[in-house]
C-alpha cells in the first residue's frame, strides 16, 4: 500500500521544514500548523476510506445485535478513540512534562515569599503563563487516556443499545467530518460522546497538531 498523494504533498511540506531555525517567525509557524492540521484530517480520511469496506457489514451486524468478535472491536475503537490510542503510545514526554510543572510550582512557591513590586508580579505571571502551558500538555494527555480506557471498559459488556449506538455513530461517521469519529467514549451506556476538540483547555497549543493513529 503506497501513501496516498494527498497525504505525502502535506507530509513533504511538513519535513521540509526540518530542521527548525531558532528565529523561525510566528507566520511560517503558522503555515506549518496549518499543513499539520491539514495532514491531520487527511490521515483520518484515508483511514477510514482503508477500513470502510469492513466497517459497512460491521455497521449492519451492530444494528441486528449480532456478535461483536475481537477484530471488530479493534476496528470500533480505530474509528472511535484510534488517534487516542496511537497518541498515547508515542507520546514520552509526560514524565518531563509532570517534572516541568512541578519545576514551575516550585518557582511559584519561591516567588510568593518576595517582595511584591511590579518586577515580582510579572515574574509571577511569566511563571503561571509556563505553567498553563504545560498543564495544557498533561490535562491532554490525561483525557486521551480517559478516552481509551471508557471505550475499552464500555467495550467490554455490549447490550443491544449500545450497539445500535455505536452502530449509528460509524454510520454517522463515514457521512460527517472526520472529526466524528474521534469522539469520547465515556459512560456507561456508550450514550455521550463529545468531540475532544469541543473541550479544548490549551490556549497556546494548536490541538490540531496531535499525533494521530498510524496507517500501520
Amino acid at each position: 500500500m503506497q501513501w496516498p498523494r494527498a497525504v505525502t504533498d502535506q507530509l513533504d511540506r511538513v519535513i521540509a521544514a526540518h530542521p527548525l531555525d531558532p528565529s523561525i517567525d510566528e507566520g511560517r509557524l503558522n503555515a506549518l500548523s496549518g499543513t499539520l492540521a491539514s495532514l491531520d484530517t487527511e490521515l483520518r480520511e484515508q483511514i477510514q476510506a482503508a477500513t470502510a469496506a469492513q466497517v459497512a457489514p460491521l455497521i449492519t451486524a451492530l444494528q441486528a445485535d449480532g456478535p461483536v468478535e475481537p477484530d471488530d472491536l479493534d476496528l470500533i475503537q480505530l474509528w472511535l478513540v484510534g488517534d487516542a490510542e496511537y497518541y498515547l503510545k508515542m507520546e514520552n514526554d509526560f514524565p518531563a512534562w509532570i517534572a516541568e510543572l512541578n519545576r514551575l510550582i516550585g518557582v511559584l512557591r519561591d516567588l510568593r515569599s518576595e517582595a511584591v513590586t511590579p518586577t515580582t508580579m510579572s515574574r509571577v505571571e511569566a511563571t503561571v503563563r509556563d505553567a498553563l502551558r504545560v498543564s495544557a500538555d498533561i490535562v491532554f494527555y490525561r483525557q486521551q487516556e480517559e478516552r481509551v480506557r471508557s471505550f475499552q471498559n464500555a467495550a467490554k459488556d455490549l447490550s443491544r443499545d449500545d450497539k445500535r449506538m455505536i452502530a449509528d455513530l460509524l454510520a454517522a461517521s463515514r457521512r460527517a467530518s472526520p472529526s466524528v469519529a474521534r469522539s469520547s467514549f465515556r459512560g456507561r451506556p456508550p450514550g455521550r460522546y463529545l468531540d475532544d476538540r469541543s473541550e479544548c483547555v490549551q490556549p497556546c497549543r494548536v490541538r490540531d497538531a496531535e499525533v494521530g493513529p498510524s496507517m500501520a
